[in-house]
Formats: structure tokens, sequence, C-alpha cells
């Protein structure tokens, strides 16, 4: 069932690097997390799945009910809008093998990867066994991966050292 109140994760990724967005704007990232992958139905009952199967219109009255909720936090947001991109289950599936059933967690929620047990800074961590690779994600420190912060620790640790490494920059 599509969740009648979802948990959304707000995130404003210009807060930190404003080159992301033209002078005097902003993203917005508005992510309804654990919506299902196949629907039977809507718990607010006002949304018709149809057949169950993520369809463009069906993306659009979705994401219309997560811009309501959160419209009542942020004011403006649904007339501040300029654009949008919506990405559901069914596209995160198409995007990434890994993802089975849009699922970006791959599918494990292990008490593991959660809370006091998830990685700690003092385990192998980032580094391989393959000089100059680093690994980044969910198994490695601070766990997760929601916020990014596995990579912003390997990006700080590349640019301290950056006399070590050669980057390569490609356009196409």
């Amino acid at each position: 069932m599509l969740p009648a109140e979802p948990v959304i994760g707000v995130g404003t990724p210009t807060t930190l690097d404003p080159s992301r967005a033209p002078s005097g704007q902003a993203v917005v990232v508005l992510q309804a997390l654990d919506v299902p992958f196949q629907l039977c139905g809507d718990a607010a009952d006002k949304i018709d799945v149809g057949d169950g199967t993520w369809t463009e219109d069906l993306k659009n009255r979705f994401a219309d009910h997560v811009i309501d909720i959160v419209g009542q936090h942020i004011p403006n947001l649904p007339d501040a809008i300029l654009g949008r991109a919506i990405i559901s289950p069914l596209d995160l599936a198409h995007y990434n093998l890994n993802w089975k059933y849009g699922d970006p967690y791959s599918g494990s929620h292990a008490i593991a990867q959660s809370y006091l047990l998830r990685p700690l800074s003092g385990q192998p961590s980032h580094c391989t066994v393959v000089a100059n690779l680093f690994m980044i994600g969910a198994a490695t420190f601070p766990g997760l991966g929601l916020g990014a912060g596995s990579g912003y620790i390997v990006a700080q640790h590349l640019l301290r050292n950056s006399s070590n490494f050669s980057v390569f920059t490609s356009l196409h």
C-alpha cells in the first residue's frame, strides 16, 4: 500500500554546494522512504493505483501527495517548485540491478547495520588491499550510507593526501 503518511527525508544539497542551482535558487530533494515496489492500494484511499505498477501518472500523483505533506512544514513549497524529477522504486530497479525491487538499501535491514552495531571508525573502514582504492557506502563508517558520510570522509582523506594521487578529469 502507498503509505497515508510516508516517512519523508528532506535534503537541501545547495546548502553546502550553492553551485548546484542558479543564484538565489535551491535544490530540495524529497525522499519518501520505504515505498512499495508493487502496489495493492493506497492507505489514505485517495490515489487509485491501477494495476499497482508505477506509471508516470501514479508517480506524479504520489509526488503531489508528498509535496502537500512537506508543504505543511515548508511555507510556499508547492508554488516555489520550478521543475521536478520523480524516481519510483521501479525506476530504481531499472537503474541498478543491485537494488532488487527498487530497494536502494539493497535489502539489508539487519541489526548489524543499525544503531550501535553499524560500522565504527576503528574498523578497517575505507581502505582496501589495493593501493589507492577506497570503499564507500553502508558497509563502511559511519554506516547506512544515507548521508554520504563515508564518501565525504574518503574525499577529505584524498584532499589531505592529494600529493600522493593523480586526478584525471574527462569531459564527454
